[in-house]
């Protein structure tokens, strides 16, 4: 028991001192690579501000806190898919894998496009894929009733049309479930790795730490989130989310975020439903606006089996 103990409250330390370092770094915008990393994985997060580092109850919190996988009982597959202007799209998968006494996620993503490249000149060359992706394996336990942890490995790839770069990288998360009922403290560290270099220029991934609290009732379900989540190219930013289910299946969403470039809030809803006979399922929409970039939508499937 002492040894166990010693291992959550390493685990805890390093969350939290790794987050404090963060946050006390000045802003660096421009300075990291892949900050395709940041985008939501899901619809269902996206819709409420990305607040779900206390939350962790579906299969997306992959990417936002690992350790909220130690929570799922039943398989569950998730698929993303978001249009932005200019060509640019994103895809996302997801997968849950709920063994007895550990919980195996796997994940990936790409963010690109397909442009025309010129020469010097002017005259076009052809067409030429500019893409990001990545793919991650994560592990998740619980210790006794009240705490989770849990670790991702990441390989991110960055591609301009014959030219291909890698990086490697970590995450690492806990959950708490306090002795008050329904509410969770979550923390995590993400995008802990190599750099990743292209052609000539090699940069850091963007770094980041996220702490927040939630609130879950039953009956009506309701789901808040409240987040500070600091990149070590970014000022600290602060996120919150609502979710509340009216007849059981349908969901209403919405998240309200500060000091964050582009949009300041998220509106979203969902269905979820069990039709005899079949695996259940879940279909979430989420509308982001994005400024001078135009307005976003993201759609998410999720099937639980």
């Amino acid at each position: 028991m002492v040894m166990k103990n010693k291992k959550i409250s390493i685990l805890i330390l390093t969350l939290l001192v790794s987050g404090s370092y963060l946050f006390a770094l000045d802003s660096g915008v421009g300075t990291t690579a892949a900050n395709f990393l940041k985008i939501d994985a899901a619809a269902r997060q996206s819709s409420m501000a990305g607040a779900f580092v206390a939350v962790g109850d579906d299969v997306n919190t992959i990417q936002y806190n690992p350790s909220g996988l130690s929570n799922l009982k039943k398989h569950e597959l998730s698929a993303t898919y978001v249009n932005y202007a200019a060509g640019l799209s994103y895809s996302y998968v997801g997968y849950l894998l709920p063994l007895p006494k550990t919980k195996i996620g796997f994940s990936g993503g790409s963010f690109g496009a397909k442009m025309r490249e010129a020469d010097a000149q002017g005259d076009e060359l052809g067409e030429i894929i500019v893409g990001n992706a990545f793919y991650s394996l994560s592990v998740a336990k619980k210790y006794g009733d009240l705490l989770s942890w849990g670790f991702s490995f990441k390989a991110i790839s960055s591609k301009v049309g014959k030219y291909n770069a890698w990086a490697y990288a970590g995450d690492l998360g806990a959950i708490y479930e306090l002795p008050i009922e329904g509410i969770s403290i979550g923390a995590a560290l993400s995008n802990f790795g190599s750099k990743l270099k292209l052609l000539y220029e090699e940069d850091p991934l963007p770094k980041g730490f996220r702490i927040g609290i939630a609130k879950k009732l039953a009956d009506p379900k309701l789901v808040l989130g409240l987040e500070a989540n600091k990149y070590s190219d970014n000022n600290l930013m602060w996120n919150l989310g609502a979710e509340v289910f009216i007849l059981k299946i349908i969901a209403l969403r919405g998240g309200y975020k500060i000091g964050h470039d582009l949009n300041s809030y998220t509106l979203g809803t969902g269905i979820r439903m069990k039709p005899k006979g079949l695996d259940e399922f879940e279909l979430d929409y989420a509308f982001n606006p994005m400024g001078e970039l135009g307005n976003t939508h993201r759609f998410t499937l999720i099937t639980r089996f």
